[in-house]
């Protein structure tokens, strides 16, 4: 049996959906959320958890169809249902199970901080000749992979150990690994970074300097237990980790 997959988009990613589902279905019962699954005089609620119920994967494509200012900077950001639509399925189906996908020209989308360190899917959005089935080819070999790999949700063994890590691609073909291990004891007491998605993580003995991290805006993120700091806040963080690596000598 096909393991089945919903895909979640804004009215304005639907093309993209819709392109994704075209990919994935000789591999998979694929709906795509305008397809049936919001019902007449039923609940928004109700529809997605009957449509989590009967899903062994979720895709949800991150547009960026809004705008938002958030201490003084403006970002294109991703409609909220959607994210909202994700996190619900992760909690059911584990992160290993859900992929979200954004465009490859948007660097500053702005995405929730529990995700910065998690590698999206990406898809060629800039296509001249607008043939999404051939834009989102590239991350739905990814996808078509892990479905192999996973099977049915239903069929997967009630003992698997939790996975500690999960791999996805960009556009460009490169593979990155993204590591979701609950064990980040520090065993160096120097702090340093490493690259997570398009963010970065605090490395080292980042419990000592708790309150100098927080207060220069770094976000805790609980499912990685990790300071997650943006892109742009790079520069900053790498001086202020310098003064702090000095004094510890």
């Amino acid at each position: 049996m096909k393991p089945k997959i919903f895909i979640g988009s804004s009215r304005e990613g639907l093309d993209i959906a819709n392109a994704i589902h075209a990919n994935l279905t000789r591999d998979a019962e694929c709906t795509v959320w305008s397809n049936g699954v919001f019902q007449i005089s039923g609940t928004t609620i109700y529809s997605l958890i009957n449509a989590l119920r009967n899903s062994d994967f979720g895709v949800f494509v991150f547009s960026p169809d809004d705008l938002t200012i958030m201490r003084g900077q403006q970002n294109p950001v991703v409609r909220d249902n959607v994210i909202f639509e994700l996190g619900l399925f992760i909690g059911r189906l584990g992160v290993e199970r859900c992929f979200f996908i954004t465009p490859d020209h948007v660097a500053d989308l702005r995405l929730p901080t529990d995700l910065m360190g998690i590698m999206p899917g990406q898809y060629e959005a800039n296509r001249h000749d607008k043939n999404w089935l051939a834009a989102t080819n590239p991350i739905c070999m990814q996808i078509r992979a892990k479905l192999i790999e996973l099977k049915s949700f239903q069929d997967a063994a009630v003992n698997t150990p939790p996975a500690t890590a999960t791999t996805m691609a960009s556009s460009s073909g490169q593979e990155v690994k993204h590591d979701l291990s609950h064990d980040h004891a520090a065993t160096d007491q120097h702090l340093g970074l490493e690259p997570h998605g398009k963010a970065y993580a605090l490395t080292g003995n980042t419990h000592k300097h708790k309150e100098a991290i927080k207060q220069a805006g770094a976000s805790w993120n609980k499912g990685l237990k990790k300071w997650i700091i943006r892109g742009s806040d790079k520069a900053k963080f790498e001086r202020l980790i310098a003064d702090v690596n000095d004094s510890t000598l």
